[in-house]
């Protein structure tokens, strides 16, 4: 089996797209169901939500020429500027509108892995892999289209049922997500794509984690520093 994962993950597009996003609910919903009460506990979400990154990506990704990286210093500073940008702006549209939420974390540690990790994997498959592949076959809009329809799929909420009757809600904002990164993707590098990935879910993370002044400011002072960085350099 793992055998035929391999050439699946080499040179079938179909196969790519059904594997990976299928594969991410259910292996999520067997190491629920077959987990025991003593091994849950010890597999919490964001440890089974790696595992499942890194089951279903590195097959990808090795069986994958990475090209498209280059410059990482100017790279670096264009994700930064991206990702902050990206999160100042729906923040403050989200706080405007009181649509806003603010959870505890009790993992931060675990949390942080998941988005350098979730990153990574994401950016290799849905704007490297996935859009080269496509666009083999149909146009730049068309690829860019259908891997961003793709990206809200991938990110249907499996935790929770009862986000399932705000799909539309959830999925749009995922969907025009997905496109400005393939957009920064095209224009610049997978690098580029990467960083701004991180730095939007990393700065979100510590927004959530309360509505305090300081928050907001650390928030404000990347976005400006990131601004500032990238208009002299």
């Amino acid at each position: 089996m793992c055998m035929v994962w391999w050439k699946c993950c080499q040179y079938s597009i179909c196969c790519k797209i059904i594997l990976v996003i299928s594969l991410k609910y259910l292996l999520y919903y067997l190491l629920i169901i077959f987990l025991n009460n003593s091994l849950r506990i010890f597999l919490d979400p964001n440890l089974i939500s790696i595992i499942i990154y890194i089951l279903i990506t590195l097959p990808i990704v090795f069986r994958s020429r990475i090209g498209n990286i280059y410059n990482i210093q100017s790279s670096l500073l264009n994700g930064l500027f991206f990702g902050s940008t990206i999160t100042y702006f729906t923040t403050m549209f989200s706080g405007l509108f009181g649509l806003l939420l603010f959870n505890p974390i009790t993992n931060i540690l675990g949390k942080i892995l998941i988005v350098f990790i979730s990153s990574i994997s994401e950016e290799m498959f849905f704007r490297y892999i996935l859009f080269e592949d496509i666009g083999r076959k149909f146009s730049i809009k068309y690829s860019l289209g259908i891997t961003s329809i793709l990206f809200s799929i991938y990110h249907m909420p499996i935790y929770d049922f009862t986000l399932f009757t705000n799909l539309i809600i959830f999925i749009l904002p995922i969907f025009i997500l997905g496109i400005m990164l393939q957009k920064i993707y095209i224009k610049y590098n997978l690098l580029t794509s990467i960083v701004t990935h991180f730095t939007m879910n990393f700065t979100s993370i510590f927004i959530s984690l309360s509505a305090s002044i300081y928050t907001a400011i650390m928030l404000i002072i990347v976005y400006l520093l990131s601004l500032f960085i990238v208009i002299i350099k």
